[in-house]
């Protein structure tokens, strides 16, 4: 079932609580809160959470309304300033944005309508938009089209993959589903993946075809600055969930990491250890046949780095 715009959806009763995470955000808060003031569906309540920025949100001239608070804590990491957030919302839902995204006009309106509809469902998410600082992509990404517009109960291994695909953005989920879960303060990364698994492996879903929102792809973002903290808690997140996800899914997800653990250093001998590795962990390319968030696919992957090999070693200095 496709959720579309409705009248009905403005007489809900259901309210919402913004979380957005800031640190050093002083160039992008306006935006993203503006978007969240755009909605045609208006929030009940938007909690700033201010993970100890250099300069304190608090001094920057916002334009923040009654609805609107800032929180300051001493820098902890995205996870602890979501958690933050979440302790003081009041809403009934719980909506999450980045102080780099903006959402669109109806970001919210989608999400209730499907509470509302469908009260079984805790948590909804949908594709979204991404775009690169400086070059706009135009790419459309998150949840495969045959799994959205349709409540979902996902187990093992879809549920991990299904979890992999959403953005933290795209997420509104009921708030009594986060009273015993919450974002784990040990992973620097893949905290929100990781959360995403627990949820989905016991509760149902309903994933919006719609894209929502507008995903800054920032190079000094820690998943994208940092490979090796990256992929080493992704790495974390699988090992934690192995039991449930089964061996064969295990090893595809662990070539996975390996590889676009390999693809982010570029070249030299540790690209060559985590490429190794990939193949040690799946060999067979039926897993690799397509490209996975931007990242080419292996068997070319391979070509390249034995190319820049053979070019580093006859021309050591070109």
């Amino acid at each position: 079932m496709i959720i579309t715009k409705s009248a009905s959806i403005l007489k809900s009763t259901l309210t919402v609580s913004v979380i957005i995470p800031a640190y050093n955000a002083e160039s992008t808060i306006s935006r993203a809160i503006a978007s969240v003031k755009m909605q045609t569906y208006g929030a009940h309540e938007i909690i700033v959470v201010d993970d100890g920025s250099r300069i304190p949100l608090t001094d920057l001239p916002l334009q923040l309304t009654g609805n609107t608070r800032i929180l300051r804590k001493r820098q902890g990491g995205v996870s602890s300033a979501r958690n933050l957030g979440i302790s003081a919302a009041t809403g009934d839902l719980i909506a999450f944005l980045d102080a780099d995204d903006q959402w669109s006009r109806e970001r919210l309106a989608d999400a209730v309508k499907v509470f509302c509809e469908f009260p079984e469902v805790q948590l909804t998410a949908g594709r979204y938009f991404v775009h690169e600082t400086g070059n706009y992509s135009g790419n459309i990404a998150g949840p495969v089209l045959s799994m959205t517009d349709q409540t979902l109960s996902l187990k093992g291994s879809q549920a991990f993959t299904t979890a992999k695909r959403i953005s933290t953005p795209t997420v509104t989920i009921r708030r009594e589903a986060l009273q015993i879960d919450r974002f784990d303060t040990t992973l620097i990364t893949a905290e929100d993946r990781d959360l995403w698994i627990r949820i989905l492996m016991k509760s149902q879903c309903y994933l919006i075809s719609k894209p929502l929102v507008v995903v800054e792809l920032r190079p000094d973002s820690l998943s994208h600055s940092n490979i090796d903290t990256d992929c080493l808690c992704m790495l974390s997140v699988i090992h934690r969930y192995s039991n449930k996800i089964g061996l064969i899914a295990c090893m595809k997800e662990y070539s996975v990491v390996h590889y676009k653990w390999a693809c982010g250093i570029g070249g030299g001998f540790r690209s060559w250890q985590h490429l190794i590795k990939s193949v040690m962990y799946w060999p067979l390319p039926s897993y690799f046949t397509r490209s996975d968030e931007n990242h080419p696919h292996r068997c070319r992957f391979f070509i390249s780095l034995m190319r820049r090999t053979l070019l580093a070693h006859y021309l050591p200095n070109t």
